[in-house]
């Protein structure tokens, strides 16, 4: 299965119109050639932390209880202009039983990017700003549209493929590395996320996939 196809089909010439005027960048050929960068970044850090048992169990269980995949049914209204993220007061607080208003969903891609980057969060919105040549705020806004999309993606392949953890984590992972064969820049942007050095991120982060996904 190769994730990032399933990803780039999501981004239709309306969606992107969409995503273009809502994170201020008003470019739609420079959006979508940055939203392949920052989905490349995601799946990286997600690849990280689902590196162990205890990573893949939670991001599994996250998948389970609140993403499954019904926001792709929406993206228009995820990516609307009139709708900013804001920092979520619930991360992950998708309910699936109701019609989410617009500003739980940009929240909750806030709420990924926040317990999926931790205290990294900020080095990485920088050097993808570098990267893509874009300001910071619009870098961030993009990275918090984009986030709930690739989990309810994630989401709707554990579904379709009846993927247990393990193959979660491998199918993170072997995207992660076809990413990094095409593009050299994510090995520096992947180091940002193990500040210890210790090859980790869990520990980094506090144990962030089994405290928060497993709440």
């Amino acid at each position: 299965m190769d994730l990032m196809s399933l990803l780039q089909g999501q981004l239709t010439d309306n969606t992107v119109s969409d995503l273009s005027k809502q994170t201020g960048i008003n470019d739609p050929k420079q959006t979508k050639k940055a939203a392949n960068q920052v989905l490349s970044a995601l799946i990286g850090a997600m690849s990280k932390n689902a590196s162990n048992e205890q990573g893949a169990n939670a991001l599994a269980g996250a998948l389970e209880r609140d993403h499954d995949g019904s926001i792709l049914d929406n993206l228009s209204g995820l990516f609307g202009s009139n709708n900013q993220p804001t920092l979520p007061t619930s991360p992950f607080a998708v309910n699936k039983n109701t019609n989410n208003n617009l500003s739980e969903r940009s929240a909750n891609g806030m709420g990924i990017l926040k317990h999926v980057l931790g205290g990294n969060q900020g080095g990485m919105v920088q050097k993808l700003s570098g990267m893509l040549g874009m300001n910071q705020g619009s870098t961030l806004s993009l990275m918090a549209s984009l986030a709930p999309m690739l989990m309810g993606t994630l989401g709707k392949a554990k579904q379709q493929q009846n993927l247990n953890p393990g193959g979660l984590a491998s199918l993170l992972n072997n995207q992660h590395q076809q990413n990094a064969k095409q593009n050299s820049q994510l090995g520096g942007l992947m180091g940002l996320l193990d500040s210890d050095g210790d090859g980790n991120v869990i520990d980094d982060i506090g144990g962030m996939l089994g405290g928060l996904f497993g709440k």
